[in-house]
């Protein structure tokens, strides 16, 4: 069949609408195109635990060996008073004149990685400690602790610190917070460090070797 140049213009004319119609479709349809058709996210997770540890970085204070003569005062009181030379006042002859340690003094730690409320607790009294004060003449033994930042900033909140004072240990079954608050001791690595003085005072009337064991009990 035989179409004029009329009836092939308007075929030509057709498959353009058609092809156009056809590709208008595709761009506003599902098809693949340029854009994201939906966004997704995704995670990534740990879990660290919490860790409460408490050190001695410094467990022992040994006021070495000596004797307390029996004229007044009738006894000897050693300390080290914020320093690693031993204080002594009275009647002490012998004993040691330095102690180990920065300061002289016990160190305690937090070298967990949060904060922690640190008390401690005595396993002995004065009295069941040194012992003595029995003869008419003799004062009574006396057990005494001091608590104070060893670096400072690292108690905010604290309670023994602050006040500078000696604490009379007067039982064994307390336990005395030195850093209790909000805020606790801290654990950064310059921040986390406590230092614990010891004051005794001995009578004439007293003998032997002595151990007093503190212990250190945190909880956040």
């Amino acid at each position: 069949m035989e179409f004029s140049n009329k009836t092939l213009a308007w075929f030509v004319l057709a498959a353009i609408v058609v092809s156009l119609t056809g590709t208008i479709i595709s761009l506003n349809g599902t098809g693949i195109t340029g854009y994201a058709s939906n966004n997704k996210t995704g995670n990534a997770s740990v879990t660290i635990q919490s860790q409460t540890t408490l050190n001695f970085a410094v467990g022992a204070i040994d006021f070495g060996t000596g004797t307390v003569n029996g004229t007044a005062p009738f006894a000897c009181n050693l300390s080290n008073n914020m320093s690693n030379t031993i204080q002594k006042i009275g009647n002490c002859d012998g004993f040691n004149t330095t102690l180990t340690g920065t300061n002289g003094w016990l160190q305690i730690e937090n070298i967990g990685n949060t904060k922690v409320n640190v008390s401690l607790n005595f396993s002995a009294t004065a009295l069941t400690f040194i012992g003595g004060g029995l003869a008419a003449s003799a004062p009574l033994p006396q057990l005494f602790f001091m608590a104070i930042n060893n670096e400072s900033g690292s108690c905010p909140a604290d309670v023994n610190v602050t006040s500078m004072t000696w604490t009379n240990v007067t039982s064994t079954a307390s336990f005395y917070p030195i850093c209790w608050g909000n805020q606790g001791l801290l654990s950064l690595p310059t921040t986390n460090s406590m230092a614990i003085g010891i004051n005794i005072t001995i009578p004439y009337d007293a003998a032997g070797t002595k151990v007093l064991t503190i212990q250190a009990s945190g909880s956040n």
